[in-house]
């Protein structure tokens, strides 16, 4: 193929006259002896430009037919010398004549290399070497470069610029590549690398169980550059009979037992360096009991990116802040965290009920089952909310609480009037008529209940106490704490009057009697009917005799006949006149 350089040398004269021409110029020079007769057919490539002139056409034109690739080949000895060991693009395709491929005389423009497509296309395969993996990847002048050429061929090039050949590199890996193994391992980087990457655990063909160290544990999984780097190849030979070859002591001498500094395998495996596998019968100085167990061993031994082997242990401060701020200091045991919590868990705490029976609140009733934190918080549904941080601490429980009283956690419905200071002061409080194993009913006794004013006696005994006390026929509240409505109880006024409660029957027939208007007067506590107390001869200005001593109240005294309810009966206003009842002198005769 003629190139577009080329035609336009020739003035788009056709190959073959060029040949034609050459070979004529050929043969008059062979016909006429010395080279002085010759004729140029034109002039030489700028690579052979050297050689232009008649009288050195023989140094590429043997006298004898045949001879020019002979003659290339003299020149162009490392082409020879790929020729002879079989290797490269000339071996494999070159076995035409040179001037097939490298045609002259046409130019000094003329490229002596015909490209088809651009260099960085080139089929690599053609030379025998085909590129895979990384060096497919690369880019060519990467490679063919003049630093790179075998120190064998490097001798043969007449190039004055070697950089502008593709001939000449070897074929070894060394040829391009550092051997970071300094020669220690062979020269077969095959038997361990392949062409997809030299580091990063690419080694693929290199087998370490065969070695000295086989790998195990974490150490699998490392790239071999971290052990073995390519910057220091010497620490191929580092030590590694013991961790410390390779790893530096993180613990700085302290890890002993029985006071001998002990080897990394007696705490750690290769899976990992964390978490340590130290047994815990061999952390005999601080007993590992419940949580403990689980603690990784930097929470406790690396307190400040610093592994400390000895840390202080005397109590829970030495590593567990006070989450309390200070509220138990005042015991006599200083507060230690033991005396409520345990080491199975910080949460619930061990203080008992019985425990709880110490201090100045015993747990009665159904305080003995209600959850800690319902009194002493966090979350207090239907309490106040508590103090800050600053005050309880990181465990926002109150400890101490300032009232015992039951009115500092629960309603009062009564509004302080049974209160030890109340209007009806009661000495113990709400205590007095109630327990804390619920709030109703009460436990209030006839005889408190007289001695707040108002025995009861007669059908009164048998009333329940809602149809008194109307408000406890209202839906329970189902708190008493202190954010929690609650309705109003037992507010009625003291009185021992019948018509704060009772209707009145008479419709205050009998108001205008003073001190005899009272219910009692005529009636008692056991039945309001018939009126036991009322006697007609004292009570009244009609008295009862003869026959009039047999007559029903009801013949006399009927439902009034105007205004009010019809059931009210007359018993004011009533006749004493004989009149008034019998007509016409007829015994027992109406009006």
């Amino acid at each position: 193929m003629v190139t577009r350089r080329r035609s336009r040398a020739l003035g788009r004269r056709p190959l073959c006259w060029v040949a034609t021409l050459m070979t004529a110029s050929f043969l008059l020079a062979a016909g006429e002896g010395p080279a002085r007769g010759q004729v140029s057919p034109g002039p030489l490539s700028r690579a052979h430009e050297s050689l232009e002139g008649t009288q050195n056409c023989l140094t590429c034109h043997a006298a004898r037919k045949g001879a020019l690739d002979a003659q290339c080949l003299a020149c162009h000895r490392e082409i020879a010398r790929l020729l002879d060991e079989d290797h490269g693009l000339h071996a494999r395709e070159g076995q035409e004549k040179c001037a097939g491929c490298h045609p002259e005389h046409a130019g000094r423009d003329f490229e002596l290399i015909e490209w088809k497509d651009p260099p960085e296309k080139f089929d690599h395969r053609r030379t025998g070497w085909p590129l895979d993996g990384k060096h497919l990847a690369v880019d060519c002048r990467k490679c063919h470069r003049a630093e790179l050429l075998d120190s064998n061929m490097r001798p043969l090039l007449k190039r004055t610029d070697p950089s502008r050949g593709w001939v000449g590199l070897g074929r070894t890996c060394e040829g391009c590549h550092q051997d970071t193994h300094a020669g220690r391992l062979g020269r077969d980087c095959a038997r361990c690398h392949t062409t997809a990457g030299w580091r990063s655990g690419q080694a693929l063909g290199f087998d370490h169980s065969r070695t000295r160290y086989p790998l195990e544990g974490r150490h699998t999984s490392l790239s071999c550059d971290k052990c073995h780097p390519t910057d220091q190849p010497k620490n191929v030979t580092k030590p590694y009979q013991t961790c410390a070859g390779c790893h530096a002591d993180p613990h700085a001498g302290q890890a002993t037992l029985d006071g001998r500094v002990v080897d990394c395998s007696a705490c750690h495996d290769l899976r990992g360096f964390t978490p340590s596998t130290l047994p815990r019968e061999q952390h005999r100085t601080y007993p590992l009991l419940g949580r403990h167990a689980k603690v990784g061993c930097a929470e406790c031994h690396r307190p400040k990116q610093k592994l400390v082997f000895r840390p202080r242990r005397e109590g829970c401060e030495d590593c567990h802040a006070d989450a309390h701020a200070g509220q138990v200091k005042h015991r006599s045991d200083g507060g230690a965290c033991a005396s409520c919590h345990a080491v199975d868990g910080w949460d619930p705490a061990q203080f008992t009920p019985v425990a709880h029976d110490s201090t100045r609140f015993p747990l009665k009733g159904r305080h003995r089952d209600a959850a800690c934190a319902s009194c002493h918080g966090p979350k207090r549904a239907g309490l106040p909310p508590l103090p800050g941080k600053s005050e309880l601490g990181s465990a926002m429980v109150l400890l101490r609480p300032i009232d015992t009283e039951c009115q500092a956690c629960h309603v009062d419905p009564h509004a302080g009037r049974f209160g030890r200071t109340g209007e009806r002061a009661a000495k113990e409080g709400c205590l007095e008529c109630h327990d804390q194993a619920t709030f109703r009913p009460s436990d209030i006794d006839l005889a408190e209940h007289a001695r707040r004013g108002f025995p009861l006696e007669g059908s009164h005994l048998a009333a329940s106490c809602d149809q008194c006390h109307a408000e406890l026929r209202a839906p329970r509240a189902k708190r008493t704490l202190l954010l929690d409505p609650a309705p109003a109880l037992f507010q009625i006024a003291r009185s021992d009057q019948c018509q704060e409660c009772h209707r009145d029957p008479h419709a205050g027939q009998f108001a205008d009697r003073g001190p005899k208007s009272r219910c009692s007067t005529c009636h008692d506590l056991d039945r309001f009917a018939p009126a036991s107390r009322f006697d007609h001869e004292r009570d009244t200005r009609f008295s009862l005799r003869g026959a009039h001593a047999t007559v029903a109240c009801s013949k006399c005294h009927r439902p009034a006949a105007t205004g009010g309810d019809e059931r009210t009966i007359a018993y004011q206003g009533v006749s004493g006149e004989c009149r008034a009842c019998h007509a016409n002198g007829t015994t027992g005769s109406q009006p």
